[in-house]
């Protein structure tokens, strides 16, 4: 008495069974007509009815459904489904964490469909950027991020683009996905530094990027400047040079502590003192290359103010003789400057602005073949 009652249920089931599936293949069949409502309505019971819900083709399903209502330009259809985008990036997902091995036809087709999903979000979005239609740019790089999370493209796509509109505060909510992931090149670690100590005051987290930063690019001497503009933000000088001489007491060998204090003394305005430091930087590593680059520029650009302070001069017997006075003692540092200009030179050979203001204080110190030879090095140069 009891066979024909489990019959009836396996019976049941295998029909229930089927019904669900034929759910998916209407969805799958209103899908080719267009007909986007008819095609949510099955695959919306398709995917939590207990036969079909665990099943890769389900969720592919949805995904593809979903995707269509996502970038449809009917608003009605739109409708349907206001976080379609999101909800067919989900289902694609599903469907690759059902199908399991990544050679399996259903997995690389859910991949393929996420790939191409991202890629009209990224495309239409720099479509929207090259017309300087930031805000629509920002609007589709951040739905590429609904596609894919983690992508570093949208991420920072969308961060220079809320830039372009002006509005950093945006910008920074992407610029901060870069770092979370550990994606944060320099540039836009100085970008948010900057953000956080010159815009918002938030010292804290300007000082917590300083130390990312410098513990993934522990040899780039931007961070350690930074930390110092960081403590005279702060009107904290005393404490920064206590600190340094701390430093250099413990360290005496140290060039980067030296270069650091001459950078605090040229932000203070004292030349003397920074030429000083960077001189000691240099004595205790000749080639430490930036406190070479910053002794030179300190040179040039004394020199450079003469000759500054002459051209705006008149024409009357006075100020043309105030005018010979200042580029006669212009032409004396300039010459001074060359040893500091042509060390940094030899350590940064391929510097394009060392070689453009070695070669005018070439010019100016009255050594004309020298000049010649490092205008033709430049001019040979690719341009940036």
């Amino acid at each position: 008495m009891k066979k024909p009652l489990i019959i009836l249920l396996m019976c049941f089931g295998f029909v229930a069974g089927y019904a669900q599936n034929k759910a998916v293949r209407k969805a799958s069949s209103h899908l080719e007509k267009g007909e986007l409502a008819e095609a949510k309505a099955q695959i919306d019971q398709a995917v939590v009815h207990e036969k079909t819900l665990d099943e890769a083709k389900t969720w592919f399903t949805k995904g593809q459904v979903y995707s269509a209502i996502a970038t449809s330009e009917d608003e009605s259809v739109k409708n349907l489904a206001p976080e379609a985008l999101k909800e067919a990036a989900t289902a694609f997902r599903k469907a690759m964490e059902l199908e399991g091995k990544e050679s399996a036809p259903m997995y690389v087709f859910a991949q393929q469909e996420l790939e191409n999903l991202w890629g009209q979000m990224i495309n239409q979005g720099a479509t929207s950027y090259e017309a300087a239609n930031y805000e629509e740019a920002v609007k589709f790089f951040d739905r590429a991020l609904l596609v894919k999370p983690t992508d570093t493209t949208a991420a920072l796509y969308a961060g220079v683009a809320a830039q372009q509109m002006g509005n950093q505060d945006l910008a920074s909510t992407y610029f901060y996905k870069l770092v979370e992931t550990g994606n944060a090149d320099k540039d836009i670690f100085n970008t948010l530094i900057a953000y956080e100590r010159d815009q918002k005051e938030n010292f804290e987290k300007a000082q917590a990027l300083i130390d990312q930063a410098q513990a993934k690019y522990p040899d780039d001497v931007q961070f350690k400047k930074q930390e110092v503009s960081l403590l005279l933000k702060q009107d904290k000088t005393a404490e920064a040079k206590t600190e340094l001489e701390q430093a250099i007491a413990a360290e005496p060998n140290n060039p980067d502590l030296y270069f650091n204090l001459g950078y605090l003394n040229e932000e203070l305005g004292d030349a003397e003192a920074a030429i000083a430091a960077y001189k000691k930087a240099l004595e205790v590593d000749p080639k430490h290359a930036n406190s070479a680059f910053n002794l030179a520029v300190i040179h040039y650009n004394r020199a450079a103010d003469l000759i500054k302070e002459a051209n705006s001069l008149g024409i009357s017997a006075a100020d043309r003789k105030k005018t010979k006075e200042l580029e006669a003692k212009a032409k004396t540092l300039f010459t001074e400057a060359l040893p500091f200009l042509e060390q940094a030179l030899a350590l940064h050979p391929d510097n394009r602005t060392i070689m453009e203001i070695t070669m005018v204080a070439y010019d100016r110190a009255g050594m004309t073949d020298k000049a010649n030879a490092l205008q033709k090095k430049v001019d040979s140069m690719p341009v940036e």
